[in-house]
């Protein structure tokens, strides 16, 4: 009886092994396995004919000419005469780049592409597709196409690969008799009956790829020919009518053992010219890859405006306000300049986060003695980042360009079957196209660019042309509540904690109010759904330690009665401490990474950047749940009175979602995010973001947390104020909360040069009660302890700077420790950033602070 139950445990043990195994096999490994999925027709290879057509796109401003023998183009900006090369005339002869430097210094395009490992391989246009002649350059329209074949192949030779002796006599014979030497010596006749053995000859191999010979006798092309050679044989074939046609025909004869999928990519690049613009369009439609090797990175013009080791000029990059990179600066001991517009995209897999690299803008540009231009990222910026570097690492140019994710991809690991993760990649493009404007200024200095900026801006955003900011935007935050592990019953249980309830906040204003602060924004964060660590936003919960609706609603009155706009905040793309309970389902309201994964995301550990395993992870939202939360706080905050709503996540945070089922890009995801802030806007709300995407800006009423100075990358020369140039006068701004920063000092003298509002963060509890929580960076908000600071820093530069929040930037000058920023009226606001007292222009200017000599009114 014993030995009969070991029996059967063994055999249901053995059961649920191969169960578990075919599970595995059949199903696991197979729904995370996309190799082959949208494999698709063959990538087409294109073929190049030389030709004597001119290729040159001309108007009033500017002429483009591009070389069809190598695809580098000029364009001469006629107003200034200067010349900007898409590639550097003596790239090839550079004395310190290696050869795959070189090849990206003459490429118009380079292909990062990827294999199921995760290992990534580039290819540039130079090496891959020009020297092999597979490419093509056509006119289309007002516009010149060139289309680029990447890969290890040569370009396709309309000669036969095997002829019909018939057809073969036909076409030599009327060829002049040293040609028709050359290609007789160049084939090898073949007859399946009076086969050589000296030929090593196999019939069975023979007949499988030519079987025509099963009724005629072949000259087929040797093997050993090369390159050079079927280029003269072709001119011979052509000169006697051997067409595209012809080939055809012959080729048809011929059976290559089928298709196999390869490293071979298509990339089509469109020029064409509007006023003082390039436009270079790459249209995604045109992209060709096969499926086991997707192109996860295209670089478009990699070299445009290169600067060699004999010019003077720099580098434009939209880090912070704005950074300048000088040319041949010298500093190749510190990491090129990299960063990804809009920040990370949350719905790819991160495993750390040690440095947060994110522009707000797209924008870069080069700039050459009394001479420059800007590239705006039109079309397809959210998947852009911006590269710049300078001569002496990688070769002798200083060069910046735009790169593009072109289909996203994530490590799935599958440790039960294999040692090795297996990488998955969205499996469509969108049918859009990523477009660049090249503009070309008769100024080199950056005062100019950024103005040219602010008039692109206004340009592409009409909402911003008539726009005039009114008084200095003083921006004031009352932080509501906290959540922490608290204990109730005896069992540990996360419960929120006030910092300030409604009527507290109300105390705080009209403290503020009364001591003389003006053209005040208020800011009501962490006030439902659990406080600050926000519950997802598909209804709107008031918090009962903060008071009821009687106490919110006297709250948005006072501010009301007395102009002060208030804002209610909201967290609209995350769920936080969200369950069932709160109506959140992960399998159905988490977006996906490309592993097919709802995204999960942990809090990342600000000591060592890691996974913490020991802290709530959080989830990525459906993009269309985004655009609910939108609108539950939009309606909460019409029905409490509110004059506005703050978004802490919409014009700063922007992601995809890559389900496979229901794909929603981050192009579609960043058009989204416009339109619920035009909606707020059209219901007569005003709208707070934080950073302040482009994007985002016409429909934004004030934007607080703009980053001045970035991350400080050690290749930059000098943050100057090129964003600030740009919008100052048509949007209104502040830094970082004063407060909350490590240095108030250096924030507040960044403010003055960049003119820009103020912004401080408080709450009215004691300061213990954030001990033992996840938000000990708020210890400086305490009222009490911050008050006096908020109001002397606040009359003095409300004070200084007062009359210049509504006027344009015209100038700016920083010589050592002291910047000079100048406003239309001629007003000039001096800051000196070093620890002893000057004088400039007779004005006096204490150490770390900052004066103002007014203009004419």
């Amino acid at each position: 009886m014993k030995k009969r139950k070991w029996l059967w445990r063994v055999i249901i043990l053995v059961i649920l092994l191969v169960a578990v195994v075919l599970l595995t096999h059949y199903v696991i490994i197979p729904l995370f396995d996309t190799s082959g999925e949208g494999l698709g027709e063959e990538v087409t290879v294109y073929g190049y004919t030389e030709t004597d057509e001119e290729f040159v796109l001309e108007n009033d401003e500017l002429r483009f000419e591009l070389d069809p023998a190598t695809t580098h183009f000029t364009v001469t900006d006629k107003a200034s005469g200067q010349e900007w090369h898409s590639s550097p005339p003596d790239a090839e002869s550079d004395p310190i780049a290696l050869p795959v430097e070189k090849n990206r210094l003459q490429s118009n395009v380079t292909v990062t592409y990827s294999a199921n490992t995760g290992m990534r391989t580039l290819f540039s246009s130079n090496e891959y597709s020009v020297q092999n002649g597979v490419y093509q350059v056509t006119r289309e329209g007002d516009a010149i196409r060139v289309d680029y074949s990447l890969g290890k192949i040569s370009r396709t030779f309309y000669i036969p690969e095997a002829i019909t002796e018939e057809r073969f006599n036909q076409f030599v014979d009327q060829m002049p008799s040293k040609a028709q030497k050359n290609v007789k010596e160049y084939y090898q006749k073949k007859d399946i009956n009076k086969l050589r053995k000296t030929d090593n000859d196999n019939k069975e191999e023979l007949l499988a790829k030519y079987p025509e010979l099963e009724n005629s006798i072949l000259y087929i092309l040797r093997d050993t020919v090369k390159d050079h050679l079927k280029g003269e044989i072709e001119g011979y074939f052509a000169e006697v009518g051997y067409t595209q046609e012809e080939w055809e025909y012959d080729m048809a004869n011929v059976n290559s053992g089928g298709t196999t999928a390869s490293a071979v990519f298509n990339v089509t690049l469109r020029y064409s010219l509007s006023g003082n613009d390039l436009l270079v369009e790459m249209p995604m439609s045109e992209i060709g890859y096969y499926a086991d090797y997707p192109i996860t990175n295209i670089a478009v013009l990699p070299a445009f405006g290169a600067g060699g080791t004999d010019e003077t000029g720099f580098m434009l990059v939209p880090d912070g306000a704005g950074g300048i990179i000088n040319f041949n600066n010298g500093k190749t001991t510190q990491n090129a300049y990299f960063a990804n517009l809009y920040g990370w995209d949350w719905a790819s897999i991160r495993t750390q986060v040690t440095n947060e690299t994110r522009i707000d803008y797209g924008v870069f540009g080069v700039s050459k003695g009394d001479a420059s231009f800007l590239c705006f990222l039109e079309d397809g910026s959210s998947w852009a980042g911006i590269s710049a570097d300078i001569s002496g690492r990688n070769g002798s140019y200083n060069t910046i360009n735009a790169s593009y994710t072109i289909v996203h991809g994530d490590a799935y690991d599958v440790s039960d079957r294999t040692n090795n993760a297996v990488y998955m990649f969205e499996q469509q493009l969108p049918d859009v196209s990523i477009v660049q404007r090249y503009r070309f200024l008769q100024a080199g200095d950056y005062v100019s660019m950024g103005k040219a900026y602010g008039q692109y801006l206004t340009e592409r955003y009409p909402e911003l042309a008539d726009r005039r900011t009114d008084g200095m935007p003083v921006v004031v935050e009352a932080l509501g509540a906290i959540d922490k592990v608290q204990q109730r019953f005896g069992v540990p249980t996360n419960l929120p904690v006030k910092l300030s309830s409604y009527s507290q906040a109300q105390a705080m204003l009209a403290d503020l109010l009364e001591n003389g602060m003006e053209n005040v924004s208020f800011k009501l964060s962490g006030w439902m759904n659990g406080g600050l660590n926000q519950r997802v936003l598909n209804k709107v919960s008031l918090i009962g330690e903060l008071g009821g609706a009687k106490e919110l609603e006297a709250l948005t009155a006072y501010a009301k009665e007395k102009g002060v706009p208030l804002y209610l905040d909201g967290l609209t793309q995350f769920g936080r401490d969200s369950g069932i309970a709160q109506g959140f389902l992960a399998i159905r309201d988490a977006a996906k990474f490309t592993t097919r994964e709802e995204a999960e995301i942990p809090e990342y550990s600000s000591i060592w950047y890691g996974d913490p395993d020991w802290r709530d992870t959080f989830y990525l939202l459906r993009p269309s749940l985004m655009v609910n939360g939108a609108k539950v706080l939009q309606d909460a905050a019409g029905k409490y009175d509110a004059a506005g709503v703050s978004f802490r996540d919409i014009g700063y945070m922007l992601s995809a979602d890559y389900d496979a089922k229901a794909l929603v890009t981050r192009e579609e995801s960043k058009a989204m995010q416009a339109d619920a802030l035009k909606n707020a806007q059209a219901s007569g709300m005003k709208t707070m973001i934080r950073h302040g995407n482009d994007y985002a800006l016409p429909y934004a009423d004030i934007v607080t947390d703009t980053d001045f100075d970035s991350v400080g990358y050690g290749i930059v020369d000098q943050y100057v104020p090129f964003w600030p140039i740009a919008v100052h006068g048509k949007v209104a701004y502040t830094g970082t909360s004063l407060n909350n920063e490590p240095d108030f000092e250096e924030e507040l003298l960044r403010s003055a040069e960049m003119g820009a509002g103020l912004y401080f963060t408080v709450f009215a509890e004691d300061a213990e009660s954030i001990r033992e929580s996840w938000f000990t960076e708020y210890f400086g908000s305490n009222f009490d302890f911050a008050r006096d600071r908020i109001l002397s820093t606040y009359q003095d530069y409300a004070g200084k700077l007062g009359g210049t929040f509504s006027q344009a930037m015209v100038d700016h000058v920083r010589d050592g420790n002291v910047s000079v920023t100048t406003y239309e009226d001629g007003t000039k606001v001096y800051v000196n950033f070093g620890y002893s007292d000057i004088e400039t222009d007779g004005v006096a200017v204490p150490a770390r602070s900052f004066a103002v000599k007014e203009g004419a009114q």
